[in-house]
């Protein structure tokens, strides 16, 4: 029996970087999650997109922020495969040195997206401009 010893190793290589990545998913949708409590902002996870590429999950959409479709949370490499759709604001992150929940840096980047949901339901926070 051969056994290519090249393949084995570019599929295991596949495979141990889609483990890293849902840990980094995991731990990111995590911290948007905290937001979302804290922040009263609307976030999806583990969301599906066509692309001019293919279909994408992206791990994390946060809604009428950026723009009026909302702000997609992607890795760099995946963003690099995968062109998104048009109508959305894109945040890339450098998936190994993503940050924890800091409330303060969380509002500073949501205001420079900026709110594009309707008035009524703009978070409190928002609308206060010394926070």
């Amino acid at each position: 029996m051969f056994l290519n010893l090249s393949l084995l190793e570019s599929l295991t290589n596949q495979f141990n970087e889609k483990i890293k990545m849902k840990s980094i998913d995991t731990r990111l949708i995590n911290v948007w999650n905290i937001a979302f409590e804290k922040l009263g902002i609307q976030v999806e996870t583990e969301v599906k997109l066509n692309t001019a590429n293919g279909k994408v999950v992206i791990p994390v959409l946060v809604k009428y922020l950026g723009s009026k479709k909302g702000t997609i949370i992607v890795h760099q490499d995946v963003f690099m495969d995968y062109p998104m759709p048009k109508g959305y604001y894109y945040c890339t992150i450098n998936a190994s040195s993503y940050p924890k929940y800091n409330e303060n840096d969380f509002k500073k980047e949501l205001k420079d997206w900026g709110y594009r949901g309707a008035e009524e339901n703009k978070p409190k926070w928002l609308l206060n401009e010394d926070t």
